[in-house]
């Protein structure tokens, strides 16, 4: 097994079953060549004789320092390999942070649109089970009156059919006479008595109101809500560790907000405390009055509000403007406070006067 392993060792690495005559000198690392790759591959080439001592020491002290630098990779390779499985335990470790953390975060968005829900769904039960009660004193109501007059109706055909009707001709001597007012002439001034009292006492524009309830859906205020839970959360590549390995992708609680076509008016609540970092994109018309002190970093992209002197808070540390910014920097309009400002793609440069703080970093 050793003598065929060294006689492979000597064929040619193109030609298996020639064996090695010559180095090539023309072509890089000194490339052993058999006959056939001279009048092949290698054809027109220089060639050095293997009996070369110079050439042979050459090799020997080229292969002890490849040798060298191989071991040197392997070494270098596991050092790497060592710092990628570091970071990407890392990089599990914090993915399922993340996961946790969103998890935890939609709960509890979720659990504050349950709780919404269910306050709105006990509002209408609660409206109506005070209807319902209304529409059962309503219809009890009507059922009574509806009851006694058709009692009262019972004893008027009652009195029609059995007793006697006053005679109109009686003469003033019958009348005087109380012995001739009948029984049907008493039970009809009784009947009438109570059918006046009865009507006395049904009046049905004294019965309850209904209240009629209707679900008011806000589709502005919608599009907003719509707008801030997709600006609460945010999934961004930021190295972990080592600046030379590749990002993570890690989840991060809004510290930068964007705003761009805002259906409502902004007041400083409208932004958490812990945003730091604002962007203002294209479209943005509102003035800037409601940026809490808690911002530290504004971006403008090409806002349509006209700014003015005063316009931009002057608790800002760092105002950026870019991506077709269109006002012109007017005197007053960028605060003396600012530590720095940058000017990315805008439409007009800075005015000789617009900055009037000399410390600023530009």
């Amino acid at each position: 097994m050793s003598n065929n392993n060294q006689q492979y060792d000597t064929k040619c690495l193109d030609h298996p079953n020639k064996d090695i005559e010559l180095i090539c000198s023309t072509c890089p690392n000194n490339t052993p060549v058999c006959i056939n790759c001279i009048s092949d591959i290698h054809n027109g080439h220089s060639f050095k004789k293997l009996k070369d001592i110079n050439l042979r020491n050459q090799i020997q002290q080229e292969y002890n320092q490849t040798i060298s630098k191989l071991n040197n990779y392997l070494e270098n390779n596991k050092i790497i390999l060592d710092e990628s499985n570091n970071h990407f335990k890392q990089i599990k470790e914090n993915n399922d942070n993340n996961f946790n953390k969103a998890s935890k975060i939609f709960k509890e968005l979720k659990d504050i649109i349950n709780a919404k829900e269910n306050d709105i769904k006990r509002l209408l039960t609660t409206k109506f089970e005070e209807n319902k009660d209304l529409n059962n004193i309503i219809t009890t109501t009507i059922e009574n009156n509806n009851n006694a007059i058709k009692y009262n109706n019972d004893v008027n055909n009652n009195i029609n059919n059995n007793d006697i009707n006053c005679n109109n001709d009686v003469n003033n001597n019958d009348i005087n006479n109380i012995n001739y007012i009948d029984n049907g002439f008493i039970k009809l001034l009784k009947h009438n008595h109570q059918c006046n009292n009865l009507l006395s006492k049904i009046n049905n524009n004294n019965l309850p109101k209904y209240k009629d309830t209707q679900l008011i859906i806000q589709e502005n205020n919608l599009d907003s809500i719509k707008d801030l839970i997709n600006c609460y959360l945010k999934v961004v590549d930021d190295p972990l560790v080592k600046e030379d390995l590749k990002p993570k992708c890690y989840l991060v609680e809004k510290k930068l907000k964007t705003l761009k076509y805002i259906k409502y008016q902004l007041i400083s609540d409208s932004i958490p405390a812990t945003v730091i970092h604002l962007f203002l994109l294209d479209g943005f018309n509102q003035p800037l009055n409601f940026i809490p002190p808690t911002v530290k970093r504004l971006n403008l992209h090409n806002i349509k509000y006209q700014l003015i002197p005063g316009s931009i808070p002057n608790h800002l540390n760092i105002l950026s403007f870019d991506n077709g910014f269109s006002q012109r920097f007017i005197k007053g309009i960028i605060p003396d406070s600012l530590t720095s400002i940058n000017m990315g793609d805008v439409v007009y440069p800075l005015e000789p006067d617009s900055i009037s703080n000399p410390d600023q970093i530009i």
